[in-house]
């Protein structure tokens, strides 16, 4: 699948930056690093310092409020944390230091100018948040942040129809902020996948893999999430390449049961499935959960990691009736018909499949 250009991929502290780019204050977001977002507040306070003193009292007030709930959350137990409250008062306060400084541009640059800029950015913010919906592992969440800022695009045009040209620049900041988010989202899953320590062990996990199947000449299967690829060796040597289709979060490793997550490890076939053993065409079960996912769920579990009262989960298959041109299944990986076919006729039970981010 298609991913956004490069460029396209910008983190949530970079897209939030150009708040206030045109004033040379660069602000950032409130899931950004706190001792950054200081520094980015204290630069707004300075520049408000001159012309309006209230204003950079209520900014201090504010910074305070927000530093005194990321600690308290920080400190709370896992079971009574709320991020939302961490969230809304960093919100409230980038908002509120948006609006100030777009209040002292405007004063000094004329509202209209201010207003044409905001919305041709808010516009440009909108449209790619909704390049990044299509993308795999975008969900819920990340598709209501976009229905928000959408809305508070509208907003802005509302009010600055109706001559309230203040209240429409900062409702396109308001767009801009929630449109930042399925950016974020991304990037934030795609850091994974050029971890060196994680390349190597990947890496390493399809080398031993591809050394079984050459010692015994058998056939290997290796699943490359980010690539959709699932490659059948035979003797260690590609036998053939096949697209293949995720869970809906399918490039997250699989943590737990109805996470919708593809699991990563080395794994073996346990069972060959037929219809109507199988409503999936045909379907190869392999031993999820192993006895490193067993070890990691319990460490998970013991550390408060875990959502109250799941289990590992279980019932990982490669099974047929994909070909859909996305990520669907519950954490299975799906292909054609038609190659499901070919790797099913040449794979045993116990053959070796792994299941890798990438190699």
């Amino acid at each position: 699948m298609k991913r956004p250009a490069a460029g396209c991929r910008r983190p949530l502290f970079f897209v939030l930056g150009a708040l206030l780019v045109s004033t040379g204050c660069q602000q950032q977001g409130p899931s950004a690093d706190p001792v950054a977002l200081r520094r980015v507040v204290a630069t707004a306070i300075a520049r408000l310092q001159a012309d309006h003193p209230t204003w950079t009292f209520e900014l201090e007030l504010s910074l305070r409020l927000a530093e005194g709930v990321t600690a308290a959350e920080r400190e709370s137990p896992f079971w009574r944390r709320n991020p939302d409250r961490v969230d809304r008062a960093w919100l409230e306060l980038v908002e509120r230091a948006s609006t100030y400084v777009i209040r002292q541009k405007a004063e000094r640059t004329g509202l209209a100018a201010s207003w044409q800029s905001a919305l041709a950015e808010a516009e440009s913010a909108v449209r790619e948040a909704k390049s990044y919906l299509v993308q795999p592992g975008m969900g819920r969440e990340e598709a209501r942040a976009h229905r928000l800022a959408a809305a508070r695009l509208a907003v802005a045009r509302g009010l600055a129809r109706r001559g309230d040209l203040e209240g429409a620049i900062l409702s396109a900041s308001q767009a801009r902020l929630a449109a930042a988010r399925p950016g974020a989202s991304w990037a934030k899953q795609q850091e994974r996948f050029s971890d060196p320590s994680l390349l190597r062990r990947w890496r390493s996990m399809v080398e031993e893999t591809l050394s079984e199947s050459r010692r015994n000449g058998g056939s290997a299967i290796v699943v490359d999430k980010l690539s959709r690829r699932l490659v059948l060796y035979r003797s260690g040597r590609v036998h053939s390449v096949h697209q293949a289709e995720l869970g809906v979060n399918g490039l997250r490793p699989k943590q737990y049961a109805g996470d919708r997550a593809t699991p990563e490890g080395r794994y073996k076939v346990t069972a060959k499935k037929r219809r109507p053993q199988t409503k999936f065409y045909l379907a190869l079960l392999i031993n999820y959960p192993n006895q490193d996912d067993r070890s990691r769920f319990r460490a998970a579990s013991a550390a408060g990691l875990m959502p109250r009262g799941v289990g590992i989960g279980s019932l990982i298959e490669i099974h047929g009736e994909g070909g859909n041109g996305r990520d669907w299944t519950d954490g299975c990986v799906a292909l054609d018909n038609g190659d499901m076919d070919i790797v099913f006729n040449r794979v045993d039970v116990g053959t070796p499949v792994t299941i890798v981010g990438t190699f």
